[in-house]
């Protein structure tokens, strides 16, 4: 994972190249990319929707190949609208790529705006409003705490490029507002920082971390047993036997998968004690090939595993402290103590 080399946002050779008028290589480039994942996230749409077109029309086929006449009008509707979804989503996909490619050809030309607004927090993420009430979409992460700016934007499509402050926007305060936001994304209790300074887990911080892995194992068991009844009940136990043997495996297997980092932390639990690391955090995330996203904070060498809503509150560049199990690497709270210098 990638790591930030300070904010670009505010880095002040880039806002002095943009009060000039200029749009630096960095920020082509990340407009490259910022284009090329909302195309990339349209057009895997459309792919996807490809699945069930072609799966319909191979069924078709095959099936009249095989000499049935009785197949209906379900295959033709099921492709005509599997074919409309196709369209629906891929066309915005040529429609960005087409975007993109004016836009590189004609960046040298594009006016860069400038305007005051406001950075505030509303619903879970950082809003970048224009005291026109237009809101900004930040080309990088809007690592910026709440307060007045001066934004530079590309005013065709509402793009920050960066963000000059207009007061201090990190009084005591602030960081105090901040570490309630973290906090709360988190899922974390403000009340036991004064118990984690100490290096101790709260008995409610205990209860909550086991009772996750205690939900987990009574609903695999649960669903063992609903299975098992119900091939009881069924008198089918002799034919599904072998299906809840075979679930059972999975879940053993899984369970060993699983088992040495929830081990840990039941361990870390019972132990009860907390480890802390201090230092600038930046924040990174990882995209898999399901097209699920993990989002992580790091400290030097340390990778700590978090929720969006935690991603987005943390504003990087900050000194934190980071509170988290000895053994399982689980963080259990947070809190900012430094302004960025």
């Amino acid at each position: 994972m990638a790591r930030k080399a300070g904010n670009p946002l505010t880095n002040q050779k880039e806002i002095a190249a943009n009060q000039r008028g200029q749009i630096t290589k960095r920020q082509q480039s990340r407009l490259g990319g910022v284009f090329w994942q909302k195309k990339q996230r349209w057009f895997g749409i459309a792919l996807a929707s490809l699945v069930p077109t072609i799966g319909t029309l191979i069924g078709a086929v095959a099936a009249l190949a095989s000499g049935r006449s009785d197949l209906g009008a379900w295959p033709i509707g099921l492709l005509a609208v599997s074919a409309g979804l196709f369209c629906v989503w891929f066309v915005p996909s040529v429609g960005i790529y087409l975007r993109w490619r004016w836009l590189d050809r004609n960046l040298a030309r594009e006016t860069i705006a400038e305007g005051e607004g406001t950075v505030y927090w509303k619903r879970r993420r950082y809003v970048l409003e224009l005291a026109n009430g237009k809101k900004l979409d930040p080309i990088y992460s809007p690592d910026l705490l709440p307060g007045r700016y001066r934004f530079y934007y590309l005013p065709r499509y509402h793009w920050l490029l960066t963000a000059e402050p207009l007061e201090e926007v990190a009084q005591v305060d602030d960081l105090e507002q901040l570490n309630h936001r973290l906090a709360r994304a988190n899922w974390f209790q403000s009340s036991a920082l004064a118990a984690n300074r100490s290096g101790h887990l709260t008995d409610l911080q205990r209860a909550m971390i086991l009772g996750r892995f205690a939900a987990y194992a009574i609903g695999g068991f649960v669903a063992v047993a609903l299975f098992f009844g119900y091939l009881i009940y069924t008198d089918g136990l002799q034919e599904g036997l072998w299906v809840l043997v075979a679930i059972v495996i999975g879940m053993v297997v899984l369970s060993l998968y699983l088992g040495r980092k929830s081990l840990s932390a039941i361990v870390d639990c019972l132990q009860g004690r907390v480890m802390t690391a201090e230092g600038p955090v930046t924040k990174d995330f990882e995209a898999s090939t399901d097209s699920s996203v993990s989002y992580y904070y790091e400290l030097d060498r340390a990778v700590f595993r978090v929720n969006e809503a935690g991603y987005e509150a943390l504003v990087a560049g900050l000194t934190y402290r980071l509170y988290h199990l000895p053994r399982s690497q689980k963080l259990v709270n947070v809190e900012a103590v430094v302004n960025a210098t």
